[in-house]
């Protein structure tokens, strides 16, 4: 037996299913060049041998199990030679998907494998293998601080493209979240997937989320039951596996799905199965940051007791609306509504009734107005109303009609039924061409007119100009 010549670094080989006679041929040819690990089948194989190992040699019988060895294959991060030998069958099956696949012919030819052993082929791998690595981690990170900017629902989409189908490289990259009123977050189909699927998938996952609410990644079989059996020619191609789907959480409430359709021949791999569940951790975590920047922003902009805007948000709005009205030259009409009698309602019913009563006249003052028109809680039991593109005389008709509904309204607290009415003053910024008052000066007029409606005995309205020319 010629004396084994030394490789130009040691190797770690793994024999699967090898009899003692190739074992000991192995020792023979390569002695201590080789690092040698023998398992006795298949069966016995880890991912953590496959990830050490450099040549995995398989001694196959015809029952190899094929479909789990491709599963590991699948899972391992660190590519290895595999070599074959034996039964052909499962080399056949697996060398497609595979390209570092070789069959060995018995007898094993140990000349060509030390050239295997010898060769740059395996650091050639594993140098392909870090550069997939390096660009899975450095558009992981671009994409991670592109999302960690994101200060609004409406910057996702932004910020997710084109870095997350760049990473993916899938057919179909598809972020859904069931629950909001657009719940197509996110789409890229390169392959042209037709609107037509994307809705049914969508409407498929919202359905599916409303009664699984489920938290592992699925699969869904979604398209023949869709179709109810008449599958069109273009979706014959589709399987009902190909299809994964994600969940991103709110901490343990699912908000939304990250779904993805393979291409043909791509590799599901733990590598991209390690990458789609960062994105999902980091997305559910962007989800709840907007959340929470949502209910702070509610808290310092709304009345924690009415639900209106608070004083300042109001005011905010107001100033904005009146610039913005007068270079438009429209106008704009203040309402300010006092609820009449409410220490008397407080003394005799309690703060809480009273509170009771405060938010039923605010929601009946945000059912009455429009969407573009500003409500908020102006202080105690007043209330400040803005409407937007109204003249006085639009704003004496809608004070009217609210006044109208609070005299009918009823509080019912405590067994105890509460009447309640208020008095409206009404002032209006209207283009003349003279010099346009301030948003101190039009909430003062409105106080003014407030003022002469419960001096004339209340649950009334009154505009400012008809001050004017009663004092005249």
């Amino acid at each position: 037996m010629p004396a084994a010549r030394k490789l130009r670094r040691t190797r770690r080989v793994l024999l699967v299913g090898a009899d003692a006679q190739l074992v000991t041929q192995f020792k023979e040819n390569f002695g201590r060049a080789v690092a040698l690990w023998v398992v006795g089948s298949e069966d016995s194989v880890t991912r953590e041998m496959l990830n050490v190992a450099d040549i995995v040699v398989v001694a196959a019988r015809p029952e190899f199990s094929t479909e789990r060895f491709r599963n590991l294959l699948l899972r391992i991060t660190t590519p290895a030679v595999i070599l074959f030998t034996g039964a052909r069958e499962p080399y056949e099956l697996l060398r497609r998907d595979f390209p570092l696949i070789r069959y060995l012919e018995t007898p094993v030819d140990f000349s060509y494998l030390r050239g295997v052993l010898d060769s740059s082929e395996l650091d050639r791998a594993r140098l392909q293998q870090l550069g997939r690595e390096h660009h899975r981690l450095t558009t992981l990170y671009q994409l991670s601080s592109s999302l960690l900017r994101v200060s609004g629902p409406d910057q996702l989409e932004a910020a997710l493209d084109p870095g997350l189908p760049k990473m993916l490289e899938t057919s179909l990259t598809l972020l859904t979240f069931p629950g909001w009123k657009n719940p197509v977050l996110f789409q890229h189909s390169p392959g042209g997937m037709s609107s037509r699927r994307v809705a049914m998938l969508s409407a498929h996952l919202r359905d599916a989320w409303d009664v699984l609410r489920p938290d592992l990644p699925i699969a869904w079989d979604w398209l023949l039951e869709l179709e109810q059996g008449e599958v069109r020619a273009e979706d014959r191609n589709l399987k009902p596996w190909s299809f994964m789907s994600v969940p991103i959480s709110r901490g343990s409430e699912v908000q939304g799905f990250l779904t993805l359709l393979p291409k043909a021949g791509q590799h599901v791999d733990e590598m991209f199965l390690q990458t789609v569940f960062v994105l999902t951790d980091l997305l559910g975590v962007v989800i709840q940051n907007l959340d929470l920047r949502a209910e702070l922003e509610e808290r310092a902009n709304v009345d924690g007791l009415t639900g209106l805007l608070n004083r300042m948000r109001l005011l905010d709005l107001l100033e904005g609306e009146l610039k913005r009205l007068r270079r438009s030259n429209v106008p704009l009409c203040l309402v300010m509504v006092d609820a009449d009698h409410f220490k008397r309602i407080n003394d005799t019913h309690g703060h809480q009734a009273g509170d009771e009563v405060l938010r039923q006249v605010a929601q009946l003052l945000r059912q009455s107005s429009r969407e573009l028109d500003l409500v908020g809680r102006f202080g105690g039991e007043e209330f400040l109303v803005g409407l937007i593109e109204s003249d006085e005389s639009g704003g004496r008709i809608w004070a009217e009609r609210a006044r109208e509904r609070l005299d009918d309204l009823r509080v019912k607290y405590d067994e105890e039924i509460i009447q309640i009415t208020c008095s409206f003053g009404v002032a209006a910024y209207v283009p003349d061409g003279q010099t346009p008052p301030g948003l101190d000066e039009l909430i003062a007029k409105a106080d003014r007119a407030l003022y002469e409606a419960k001096r004339l005995g209340r649950n009334q309205v009154v505009t400012y100009s008809s001050i004017d020319q009663d004092e005249s």
